[in-house]
Order: C-alpha cells, then structure tokens, then sequence
C-alpha cells in the first residue's frame, strides 16, 4: 500500500548546519505515529517541512509526497488549497494560534467559508458539532467567546476543532498537549485519539514526552540530532528498545523507569548543527560507544521486518 505521507531523504539547513539530515519516514492512512526526541532534534523543523512553513532561507534538499503530490517547490496557489483541507496542524500553544480579536465561532467559520460554498448558518451548525465532538461543553455558547476567555484545555479542544472542521486527510500535531497539566492532557489526549480514529484521519504527532506518546501512537520514530535512530511499533519500542539513545530517554522517564530507583540522565545535550560529531551523532553521550563509532555514520538496520535502528551494535557483523 503506498503511504500517504513519504518523506524520502529529506535534509533541511538553516545555513549554520543540517537541522536535518537524510532524513526518510512514511505515514500511512489513518496511522498515527509518535515522533520523539530531546528539544532541538529537528522534530518541529520536520512538521514545518511537510506544511510548508521553513523560512524562505532554508535550503531543502530531499522529497515530501504526500497522496503523491510534491510538496517541496509546490506552487504556493496549489499549496493553499492544499492546507486546512487535506493537511492539517495542530499547534503547540492554542492561545498564540487563535486570533484574539474575534470569537471562536467567526474563526472556525472563516476556514470552513474560505474552503467551502455555504452561509453563516450552516458554518455555525458544523462548528458546533465539531466543538462537542471534540469534549468541549456548551459548544452553542463557546461561539460567541474570545479565546482568552477560554481555559487551557478548552482553547486547546478549539484548536483541536479548527484543525479538523474540514476533515483533513491528515494532522500534522506539534507538541499540542505540553502546556496542558497532567489531568487536563489526559482528557485532550483521549478525545483526540477517539476523533482521530473515528475518522480515518493519519497524524504525525510530535513530542519530546514519551508518556503522551505511548497513550496515542501505533508507531514511533526516535529523533536525534536531525535524523531517525530508532522506528517500531509503540509496543515494541516499549517493551524492547534497541537504541541506546531510546534506551536512554525510557529510563530517564518516571513512566517507564523501575520503580524505587534514581531516574536516569543523559549528559550533555543535543549537539549543535554546525558541531556535530563525526559518525555517530550520540557517540559523544553514549554509554556504549566503541572506537568504530566515531569513524562512519551508522547504518540504518532492519532488525526486523518493520523495524529499523541506527547503531553498529545493531548491524549484523557486529
């Protein structure tokens, strides 16, 4: 079956270095998969490449078919009609997403009028509907309310709802849950995965928390320094993780660490894109790198047939 979403060696410079770098990932239709990984792994940068949204200085290199068109040099014309109808984002803060100079009703009503044929009135009756479907409480009366009159969690089921009013084919979903408290994120998350499926719609999902991943995701890719290092299916990337990195990041968290034990840490940080090591990025932070580790970039091993890790010690000859 050929993916919805096909990202194929896709590298993306800032002109001080890859943010990142030979980078192939595919989305099917209706599959929701995680993207995680430390702040400054490229994440956003790789959502922002799918819509379109790099600055004008960024140099490209690489292909992004989605449903088989090109998006990379894509017409800004076909591109617009493009966005909000099939493709789709949820942003990281709602708030600095919703306009505060208008109400919620007129906002979800100008994408769905900007898009569509159609009057006020029938506008009104799809935001509605979609207000409640998303768990946002007396939808009728959120019309006529500025966000800022909004809590978190409700501007955020908004955000939800503006992203999907169209039915897109698919959500590009950045961090939308991380100013949310736990409770609050719960709540989000399920309505989101119940929407999501209910749909059909596909999501790339993007967080640095691997908690909130393993509530949504059917499969997860782990990002380091602008590439992939690890891809699986959410219950084999938690029960077995392969990558030392991942391994890394699972202990590191109180969800998935043993219990009664310090957390683990990672020392040091992502390396900066003009500075990065040679052969393996993490090399400088893993606890098992060996001499042939900063000699070539590892190689992306197939340890199963839907499986892939980016390690020496993963690679057959090993």
């Amino acid at each position: 079956m050929t993916p919805l979403l096909e990202i194929r060696s896709l590298s993306v410079d800032y002109g001080y270095g890859a943010v990142i770098r030979d980078l192939s990932i595919t989305v099917s239709a209706g599959e929701i998969v995680g993207l995680v990984g430390e702040s400054g792994c490229g994440k956003t940068t790789l959502g922002w490449s799918v819509l379109g949204l790099l600055p004008r200085s960024a140099r490209v290199d690489g292909s992004i078919l989605f449903d088989g068109t090109e998006l990379i040099g894509l017409q800004a014309r076909k591109r617009r009609k493009l966005l909000g109808v099939r493709l789709s984002l949820i942003p990281q803060a709602a708030m600095a997403s919703l306009d505060p100079m208008f109400t919620v009703g007129h906002q979800i009503r100008e994408i769905i009028l900007t898009h569509q044929r159609g009057g006020r009135a029938g506008a009104d009756a799809r935001t509605v509907g979609r207000l409640r479907e998303v768990g946002v409480a007396a939808p009728e009366a959120r019309l006529r309310a500025f966000p800022h009159e909004l809590s978190g969690g409700t501007r955020q089921r908004v955000a939800t709802a503006a992203a999907m009013i169209l039915n897109p084919s698919m959500l590009i979903a950045d961090e939308p849950t991380s100013s949310l408290d736990v409770t609050i994120q719960a709540q989000v998350l399920g309505v989101l995965r119940s929407v999501i499926l209910e749909h059909g719609t596909a999501v790339m999902f993007i967080t640095h928390d691997l908690g909130v991943v393993a509530q949504i995701s059917d499969r997860i890719a782990v990002m380091y320094a602008g590439e992939i290092v690890e891809e699986a299916s959410a219950q084999e990337l938690f029960e077995d993780p392969k990558h030392p990195y991942t391994k890394k990041l699972l202990a590191a968290h109180p969800g998935f660490s043993n219990k009664g034990q310090r957390l683990a840490t990672i020392p040091g940080s992502v390396p900066d894109p003009a500075q990065r090591p040679g052969g393996c990025s993490f090399e400088p932070r893993c606890p098992v790198a060996i001499p042939l580790c900063q000699e070539d970039r590892p190689p992306w091993v197939a340890v199963e047939s839907d499986r892939h890790v980016r390690c020496v010690h993963c690679a057959p000859n090993h």
